[in-house]
């Protein structure tokens, strides 16, 4: 995925930028640590996060490869003239221990429930 340039002319923008590129840093970090802590205090090691090799376990999980690990999630939409549905990718046993040691509940990825569409 290509990235397009970015210029900021405005010094409010330019701030604006360099504080949410500064939060999202603070996130990736804390999520590294976080997750790793949780591996350090069970002893294990997760497999499955290193693509073109499936095997290769690591207590060190980079942030990167925690996220990537949810790339196939997809949430799918039907809706039909009386309803809407929704369903999301069930999670495989990697992602479930993600989850767990990020301390996240799996429900945030149950799907959300919709209303009847109002026909009348």
């Amino acid at each position: 995925m290509a990235i397009m340039p970015l210029y900021l002319h405005d010094d409010e923008r330019i701030r604006g930028l360099l504080l949410l590129l500064g939060i999202a840093l603070r996130v990736l970090t804390l999520t590294e640590f976080v997750a790793r802590r949780d591996l350090a205090a069970t002893g294990e090691k997760l497999a499955g996060l290193y693509a073109g090799n499936p095997k290769h376990a690591t207590d060190q999980p980079s942030a990167e490869r925690l996220l990537k690990a949810f790339d196939n999630i997809t949430l799918y939409f039907h809706k039909t003239e009386t309803e809407i549905r929704y369903e999301v990718t069930p999670l495989s046993p990697l992602q479930r221990r993600i989850l767990k040691a990020l301390g996240i509940p799996e429900s945030v990825y149950a799907p959300p429930a919709a209303p009847l569409i109002n026909s009348g």
